[in-house]
């Protein structure tokens, strides 16, 4: 059961204390929220498990923190940084375009 103070804390009833209760809600609204990508810098990282983030806009998958993808010991990376990173991965992943091949020429190179 949900209610409108609490949220989806309602189902510890009354168990717990008030505070704790508003602290888990506070954490699992947070979690549940499209975040900031440290790569692409646009709000599209959608938390997969405890702790794995994947951002659906660059498909980076990521490790940080449980339940904010904070990239913990190291530092944020900058906007360029962050773009060439994006860029470099882009024509990896891209497949090179094969032109059609006629039975013709193939006849001919053999």
């Amino acid at each position: 059961m949900k209610t409108k103070k609490v949220g989806s804390t309602g189902r510890f009833g009354a168990r717990y204390g008030l505070r704790i209760r508003k602290q888990v809600l506070d954490i699992e609204r947070n979690q549940r929220q499209k975040q900031k990508c440290p790569f692409c810098l646009k709000f599209t990282v959608k938390r997969l498990s405890k702790g794995i983030w994947e951002c659906g806009h660059c498909s980076i998958k990521f490790a940080g923190r449980a339940y904010e993808p904070g990239i913990t010991g190291r530092p944020m990376l900058d906007v360029q940084t962050s773009q060439l990173f994006v860029a470099e991965t882009a024509k990896e992943v891209k497949a090179p375009k094969l032109k059609s091949v006629h039975k013709e020429e193939v006849k001919e190179n053999v």
